[in-house]
């Protein structure tokens, strides 16, 4: 009853599957000597019979259909634990929208985030134990309903949501200048990747035909230093 607690593996890490977390995969005694001789982490609590993490993934399907303008976004835990899968969907549309990639499409948007919202869900009581439960995370509020709308890259879009708690630019300043470690309190790792897929054989990157760096996404490209400020 206790391998998945709040949502997590033993109640601390989200993934079931990953390379590494090797304190999800050894037996106890082995992880005992660890922690004796090299100061290691302490094995989870409830450890009985491991491996209860894999490192071999489930191998899906899709078909894709650029003619449609298929997308797909790619993301460590952290966006999801702040937006919903049509919430992420419904800002993608949006930012498309903006780069006149796709025509826009009238309470597409609105619509998406009406479904997405909590009073449209069964209420649920959580019933498991509260003393292993990680610390909250900062998550935004029931009403949320604008978005901005201002980066040229559309994984920055996304984050700059995912923290804005409903388009609040303050509330993304705030959580990004929290310093490490005290950030984790407030908000996880935030990796964001979207793909386009595009039908278009016409279509030339530049004169080699090749893929070019999108400097006005990356703030200057590989010429300036990385700032991690959105």
């Amino acid at each position: 009853p206790n391998v998945v607690r709040n949502g997590r593996v033993l109640g601390s890490l989200e993934p079931s599957r990953a390379f590494g977390d090797a304190r999800y995969k050894w037996a106890k005694d082995i992880q005992a000597k660890i922690y004796n001789q090299f100061f290691g982490r302490q094995s989870p609590a409830n450890l009985k019979t491991p491996p209860y993490v894999t490192a071999e993934p489930i191998i899906t399907t899709h078909e894709i259909n650029p003619s449609k303008n298929d997308f797909m976004v790619m993301a460590s835990d952290g966006l999801y634990e702040m937006l919903s899968n049509e919430e992420i969907v419904g800002l993608v549309v949006k930012w498309m929208e903006n780069k006149k990639m796709v025509k826009p499409t009238r309470n597409f948007f609105s619509n998406v985030w009406q479904r997405s919202s909590k009073n449209q869900l069964p209420e649920v009581l959580d019933v498991s134990d509260k003393s292993g439960k990680p610390k909250q995370r900062y998550r935004r509020s029931d009403n949320m309903t604008a978005y901005l709308l201002e980066d040229e890259n559309v994984s920055t879009h996304l984050i700059r949501n995912a923290l804005s708690n409903g388009g609040n630019k303050e509330d993304v300043n705030l959580l990004v200048s929290i310093p490490n470690p005290l950030s984790r309190r407030y908000r996880d790792d935030l990796t964001v990747t979207v793909v386009f897929f595009d039908n278009d054989e016409n279509r030339v990157e530049n004169a080699n035909g090749m893929l070019e760096i999108n400097r006005e996404a990356t703030r200057g490209g590989l010429d300036n230093p990385v700032s991690p400020k959105l």
